[in-house]
């Protein structure tokens, strides 16, 4: 495999990496992926090492979850949930606390977006200020 293909791979597990951490896992699942993260940077730097440029730019990439701000966290695990695929929700972190804005269809999908803001690694707060549909 050439070293650009190699590199894009893995970006690719890197970013992936990013994004499983951000959905609320526990401190031993966020360690592990953290692990992950930093071979898989060894790695890269060992492949791409003539290429000083890509190395800036693989720098640049949050592999550790205290680096993936707590209102991005909880927006993905909103957006991923099926249950509130045609909900309208607006996260923002105001005060340290999660604001959780917009329209959903019905009581369940209230509670449920709720839940996964509480259960959101780094939540502490949860403001609902959503809006059931008429």
């Amino acid at each position: 495999m050439n070293r650009a293909r190699w590199s894009a791979v893995l970006f690719t597990l890197a970013v992936l990496s990013c994004a499983l951490s951000s959905t609320g896992c526990n401190k031993a699942d966020n360690e592990r992926l953290g692990k992950l993260g930093g071979v898989l940077r060894q790695k890269a730097e060992k492949v791409i090492a003539g290429n000083s440029k890509v190395i800036r730019g693989w720098q640049t990439v949050p592999l550790h979850l205290g680096e993936v701000a707590v209102d991005a966290r909880v927006s993905a695990r909103l957006s991923w949930d099926r249950a509130l695929a045609d909900a309208e929700i607006q996260v923002q972190l105001l005060d340290g606390a999660v604001e959780l804005t917009g329209q959903v269809r019905n009581g369940e999908q209230q509670r449920r977006a709720v839940e996964l803001a509480q259960s959101t690694l780094g939540v502490e707060k949860v403001n609902d200020r959503l809006a059931i549909r008429p």
